[in-house]
């Protein structure tokens, strides 16, 4: 079984306690550099919390009477998050204070903008989170309309999302843009928090002021002894961790993790600021080759599921991507899954979803079909290439056949 993460080089790892001279990529203006995205969500939802309990907020003092009534709290903060959401990611930025509402996501994870236009009528909007799934752009202009018309903030999730340029669409439209760096290159950690001033749509001085001075005051992640060692070891047996993956509902446990924010550890700052444009550009075309590669394989061995991965020249890939949705019944669904694992595809399923969710799931029964449906390939980052996967899986397949 090929290995589902990207590994670093050796001068990566003997190299991570040296000084650098020059900053990371990621590190521009108006940014702040997390251990993990939850990390960065987090503190823009206390940032937003603390301007609002200072009473100059324009999501309390400036808000406009119409939605004044619709403010609960006013040490609270109303947070809208897809339902289509990690579990995991949510329990660690969870707080007592959050209002969340998981607003519905389509089977294409697009808003389903009747229900929220409906909730918008009475629910209070400070933060609202939009998500590029799988590295792909997500037509987020409606979320902007709204964001601006009930004067919320913006939050748009690259997790997904290696880097973005001019040429991009993603990352130009939220007033906060997230990145996670550590899931697509090879750190222990490493999140993006941008600050777009090109996008906002109001004054939001006062939130960035809060970050700051919450950034001066955190303290970076401890280095990771123990994904130094495991990755040490990898590079040298190739052995991985055992998967485990099954056909059905992925719904998370509850239970608030209580997640301390850390700035981005040194040891992944100094690998980091070993990548440069070029660099990334190079990694984003092997994804995209390696990502259209596993396409057609999938495609040729099993033409009933659906690629959902289709890159565009602008995007880069987290993982191959795709669906059992148009397989005709859960059996023959649990037969390629068992076949797929069989012929020793690395397959995951992502995400697995808030508990939350099943209080209504009626509301939220397309996100939850999703999470049995969807199922992601992580074998397709830079370390390998089309080549070496077509011929492991092309002629494995028939071996095993």
């Amino acid at each position: 079984m090929l290995l589902g993460r990207e590994l670093p080089t050796w001068k990566q790892l003997l190299n991570k306690d040296k000084s650098v001279a020059t900053k990371p990529y990621y590190e521009k203006d108006n940014t702040w550099l997390f251990a993990e995205s939850c990390m960065s969500i987090h503190a823009i939802l206390q940032a937003i919390r603390k301007n609002k309990m200072a009473g100059a907020n324009l999501m309390d003092e400036s808000r406009s009477d119409s939605h004044k009534n619709l403010t609960q709290r006013t040490d609270g903060v109303a947070l809208w998050l897809p339902d289509y959401f990690c579990n995991d990611t949510f329990r660690k930025f969870e707080e007592d204070w959050l209002e969340v509402f998981f607003y519905p996501v389509d089977k294409n994870r697009n808003p389903k903008w009747d229900v929220i236009e409906e909730e918008a009528k009475n629910r209070a909007l400070d933060a609202f989170v939009f998500v590029h799934y799988f590295g792909m752009y997500h037509e987020i202009g409606r979320a902007r309309e709204l964001c601006s018309r009930m004067e919320g903030i913006l939050i748009e999730d690259c997790a997904h999302v290696m880097y973005t340029d001019d040429a991009s669409k993603i990352g130009k439209t939220g007033d906060f843009v997230c990145y996670s760096m550590h899931k697509l290159l090879p750190i222990p950690d490493g999140a993006a928090l941008q600050y777009n001033s090109g996008a906002s749509h109001t004054e939001l001085l006062p939130i960035v002021n809060i970050l700051n001075a919450m950034y001066e005051n955190t303290a970076p992640q401890m280095n990771d002894k123990s994904w130094f060692h495991k990755k040490a070891i990898q590079k040298i047996t190739k052995l991985h961790r055992d998967l485990t993956y099954y056909y059905g509902e992925h719904l998370g446990e509850y239970g608030k993790l209580n997640y301390p924010i850390h700035r981005i550890s040194q040891w992944s700052y100094n690998i980091l600021s070993g990548y440069s444009y070029e660099d990334l550009q190079k990694i984003a075309a092997i994804r995209r080759a390696n990502v259209h590669a596993m396409n057609e394989i999938i495609t040729k061995h099993y033409p009933q599921v659906k690629v959902v991965s289709k890159v565009t020249d602008d995007e880069v890939p987290y993982e191959g991507v795709y669906s059992l949705a148009e397989v005709p019944s859960e059996e023959e669904k649990k037969r390629i899954v068992s076949e797929l694992v069989e012929q020793d595809f690395t397959i995951l399923f992502w995400p697995e979803l808030p508990f939350e969710l099943k209080y209504n799931r009626e509301l939220h029964a397309d996100a939850i079909q999703l999470s049995k449906d969807i199922f992601v390939i992580p074998s397709v980052h830079q370390d390998y290439t089309p080549e070496l996967l077509h011929k492991k899986f092309d002629s494995s397949h028939s071996e095993k056949r």
